[in-house]
């Protein structure tokens, strides 16, 4: 057997959070989390604001699996509904 590291590449990482997340909860789900989290309304999230909007939308997710996502997808900091969606869809 092969040996297991803990690790795993981006398209496995994603691939495993599509078939986990938006199949369960959907896309509008997810759009309305980001809105109601964001509360500045500037149109993205910090991790802990990208986290909460995450476990609104019903995606329940590890804080492992969270922090890893929000630093795949983050730009300056800070998350982008967009760029979620265009992962998880």
């Amino acid at each position: 057997m092969g040996e297991i590291s803990g690790h795993c590449n981006q398209s496995k990482f994603v691939s495993g959070l599509k078939t986990v997340s938006l199949h369960a909860v959907g896309e509008e789900a997810v759009r309305s989390a980001f809105i109601n989290v964001d509360q500045a309304g500037i149109g993205s999230l910090t991790e802990h604001q990208f986290e909460a909007a995450l476990r609104q939308a019903g995606i329940e997710l590890t804080r492992h699996q969270i922090i890893s996502l929000h630093r795949r997808l983050a730009k300056d900091g800070k998350v982008q509904v967009e760029e979620v969606l265009r992962v998880l869809m």
